[in-house]
């Protein structure tokens, strides 16, 4: 059964009402997640590292290595903690700022040394140790410093030295390992004499394995070795029967003891973890960086409303309560959904919304054209969104799959853009469909009926009504050297290197500074010298007389190094603070370059096969023009914006990332998105063409009548943009630039390259001479002179008198498509095969068919 206008009306006031209450949320039951670039916090991702006694790692060890960081995070009281495996070797731990007691902040760098620690425990027989029983031993223990001295060379050992020539020349020497512990039993104390002790409790096993070593070494040495380091070598005084053990740690301060106990408490790890990426962010950072983004976001979509209104009237108003529909929707499916918020997942709502505005345009557009034809309001509205929907599903389901494709590829934030965008799309898709139809029926009049000017319908940028059309296939040779010439530059300068990566792809640390004061280059530089740091790389942002911001570039750092960057830093600036760190491993640079490259071969072909499958009415084949003319233009896309950036690092320094690549695959969706627009119409036209209407002038018909859809959509995306490029937080410039470009080149790849390459390839897959295109010039295939009987030349055969105008009827045909005017209506002209009487032609002999 059918519903009603009114009844959609009361399903969506009742969508719209259980919105409202999951924002509101009343019972703290929907909590929204941030991401660690807005909570602060620090994100790692860890390898696991073979040993003699695992020499592979499988999904086994992995789990075994997952279980004791859940325990060890636990013991940390972070709040929501993220641990998932990676592929098969790498784990990944996300800690938030905040603890559970929303009191103590989080140290990341203490947490995250925490983390790696093998806290493997062993209980060591020191064999060729002097003692009571052996005093021909070999080396000889100090327990001040508790190290090691030969007693034939009176030196004191390495670390090395001791693990290869005392703890483990002979693996019997080891009695048991921290496995022989019984969970949770490891206490942190203090010692009567003083210091710091960790008493244990063992295992029945170990308690046997215990008191069996101690009754037969009475009066020799063993060592307690924590994570490949003598804590202790106490000297065994008789048999130890109670399983009970006491590490003793000296003057340690008891926040080790404790860390200690939690750690062997958690279990140690089966193999070391080897940190391969790093990035920490603070608090304060991401809180200012969403204010801003906020700001933006505000801004943006308050010039989109004024817009719509402006162009379209009424129609722009329902767009307007559609769009708070969809934001306050979508707001509340993120919090039901458990979406956590990052600032690229943000910026990728906002951006969303100029791209959901796209739909209700496509559809606006078709009212108006269906009102022109003389339609009643309520038929037009119905037969515009029928119409319009086949471009909107196709448009939106290519946005889709660049979206799965971010996911599938993509780390942490841009896996939240990927999501965001992606919820956005489908619920734009339902705002757009069913929430501005129902409006639209529901506000519109029988009085308000007969006032069309309500609706815009003769406003228009180039093609109103009346005008005549413009001729995109005559000038196509222009508008592919216009195109060569943006971007020969690019790959000049991409062949030059100009393309600079970011840590992400090279490898390396990234840091951000806030000064208190404004700093030089050369100060920072100097610096990071006297740390033993030579290669630095510095960019400072424009900043203030009190306080400016730098980014410093440099060599994967140590956690040795990176402190005393820092300390120098503070020593010389004494306000300074660290506001994020990352790191990124040879083997994640090598990982993301790879996804990088095929994420944007996967988007591509995905998109092809899609167009092919869409297109196919009349085979596969024809389908794949479709797809290969939409793909050629994208790469246009592409290019012109690898080519910009490549001149930008050139002489600016912009690097590219993992944000970048997304802005490339978002430009590939969005440049796909305008051109299937065009090929929707396309095909549309043509399968109602007149008999004799040829598919060049099919194709110029398209454009115009697409034409202030294109120019409206890129306005509604590039209105955010702008201001997401003034306003939004540093971290995001980049990225916003980098849409920015894409979205103007693919705007005009979709208008003047994409259906004229369609053009091509039909005219040379066929061998045909096209007739002349409408508009005032002719193409240069077929040249006419005016009729003496007339004085004019004929119109274009299927076009109504109106240009871009379908011709009026009562409805449409089963496949939605407009009906146009037949090939003998007046004004129409059959292609001749021969000069009529009193006209002159002519014309080309045709080419040689070839592909």
């Amino acid at each position: 059964m059918r519903m009603d206008n009114k009844t959609w009306g009361l399903v969506i006031l009742g969508l719209l009402i259980a919105a409202l209450v999951v924002l509101a949320d009343p019972w703290k039951q929907w909590p929204t997640k941030e991401g660690l670039d807005i909570a602060g916090g620090v994100r790692v991702v860890m390898e696991l590292q073979p040993t003699q006694a695992v020499k592979e790692i499988n999904a086994e060890t992995q789990q075994q290595v997952i279980n004791v960081l859940d325990r060890r995070v636990n013991a940390l009281g972070v709040s929501e903690p993220v641990i998932q495996p990676k592929a098969n070797n790498q784990v990944i731990v996300e800690l938030a700022e905040r603890s559970k007691d929303k009191q103590t902040p989080l140290d990341k760098n203490s947490a995250i040394q925490t983390l790696i620690k093998t806290a493997q425990l062993e209980f060591i027989y020191l064999k060729d140790v002097e003692s009571e029983k052996n005093p021909f031993g070999r080396y000889k223990f100090n327990t001040a410093g508790n190290t090691f001295t030969d007693r034939q060379t009176n030196r004191t050992l390495t670390q090395e030295e001791v693990e290869a020539q005392i703890l483990y020349n002979d693996r019997s020497n080891i009695i048991m390992t921290g496995r022989n512990l019984m969970p949770g039993r490891a206490q942190a104390t203090f010692s009567p004499e003083g210091g710091t002790v960790v008493t244990l409790e063992l295992d029945r096993e170990g308690t046997e394995k215990f008191r069996d070593f101690t009754s037969k070494h009475v009066k020799e040495q063993m060592a307690i070795v924590y994570d490949r380091k003598v804590q202790s070598a106490p000297v065994i005084q008789e048999e130890i029967p109670g399983g009970q053990v006491q590490i003793t740690l000296g003057q340690s301060p008891l926040k080790e003891a404790v860390e200690m106990a939690d750690l062997l408490n958690a279990g140690a790890l089966p193999v070391p973890l080897k940190i391969v990426q790093m990035e920490e962010v603070e608090a304060s950072l991401g809180q200012d960086a969403v204010q801003a983004t906020k700001m933006a976001g505000i801004l943006g979509l308050a010039l989109i409303c004024v817009f719509m209104v402006a162009f379209y009237f009424l129609p722009g108003v329902v767009a307007v309560l559609a769009l708070f529909f969809y934001a306050v929707i979508t707001f509340a499916a993120f919090k039901l959904l458990g979406v956590v918020l990052t600032l690229p997942g943000i910026a990728g709502f906002i951006l969303s919304v100029g791209m959901a505005v796209d739909a209700n345009v496509l559809i606006f557009e078709r009212m108006k054209e269906e009102m022109r034809a003389g339609r009643t309001i309520h038929t037009a509205i119905d037969t515009g969104f029928r119409r319009a929907y086949p471009s909107i599903r196709d448009s939106n389901l290519a946005t889709i799959i660049t979206s799965a494709i971010l996911w599938m590829f993509g780390t942490g934030p841009v896996k939240g853009f990927a999501l965001v965008l992606a919820l956005g799309v489908a619920i734009s898709f339902f705002t757009a469909i069913t929430v501005s139809r129902t409006l639209l029926h529901l506000i519109v009049t029988e009085r308000m009926a007969n006032r069309p000017a309500l609706f815009g319908v003769t406003r228009g940028w180039v093609n109103r009504a009346g005008r005549t059309q413009l001729n995109f296939i005559k000038h196509r040779w222009l508008y592919f050297g216009i195109s060569l010439g943006l971007i020969l530059p690019g790959i000049v300068f991409l062949a030059m290197g100009g393309l600079r990566p970011g840590i992400e792809f090279t490898g390396g640390s990234a840091i951000q500074y806030s000064f208190a004061q404004r700093v030089s280059p050369e100060q920072i530089r100097q610096t990071f010298q006297t740390s033993g740091i030579e290669d630095v790389q510095i960019q400072l942002t424009e900043g203030t007389v009190q306080q400016q911001d730098a980014f410093v570039r440099t060599e994967e750092l140590t956690p040795e190094q990176r402190v005393a960057a820092f300390k120098a830093l503070q020593t010389k600036f004494p306000n300074v603070k660290e506001l994020s760190y990352s790191l990124v491993g040879p083997s994640i640079s090598r990982e993301l370059v790879k996804n990088a490259f095929l994420a944007v071969v996967y988007a591509s072909v995905l998109i092809l096969i899609f167009l092919a499958w869409q297109f196919q009415s009349a085979g596969f084949k024809t389908g794949l023009k479709y797809g290969v003319c939409a793909i050629i233009a994208l790469i246009h896309d592409v290019l012109l914006l690898l080519g910009i950036f490549a001149i930008m690092g050139y002489y600016a320094g912009w690097q590219v990332d993992s944000l970048f690549v997304t802005a490339v695959l978002t430009v590939i969706g969005f440049s796909v998105h305008d051109t299937i627009v065009i090929f929707d119409r396309v095909r549309e036209n043509w399968r109602n063409r007149a008999k004799d209407a040829n598919f060049g002038e099919i194709i110029n018909r398209s454009i115009n009548e697409t034409l202030t859809r294109s120019i409206n959509t890129g306005i509604t995306v590039l209105l955010v943009l702008f201001a997401l490029l003034f306003l939004g937080g540093a971290g995001l410039k980049l990225f916003v630039v980098a849409m920015l470009i894409g979205i103007i080149a693919g705007t005009y790849s979709s208008i003047f390259n994409a259906s004229q390459l369609l053009y091509l390839w039909d005219r040379r897959g066929t061998g045909e001479r096209l007739a002349e295109v409408p508009g005032k010039a002719t193409t240069p295939d077929v040249k006419r002179r005016p009729s003496p009987a007339t004085g004019a030349a004929p119109t274009a055969a299927g076009l109504p008198p109106t240009a871009g105008v379908p011709a009026a009827d009562d409805g449409a045909d089963g496949d939605g498509a407009t009906t146009t005017t037949p090939a003998s209506a007046p004004g129409a002209s059959p292609r001749p095969t021969a000069p009529p009487a009193g006209t002159r032609a002519q014309v080309r002999p045709k080419r040689k068919k070839r592909f």
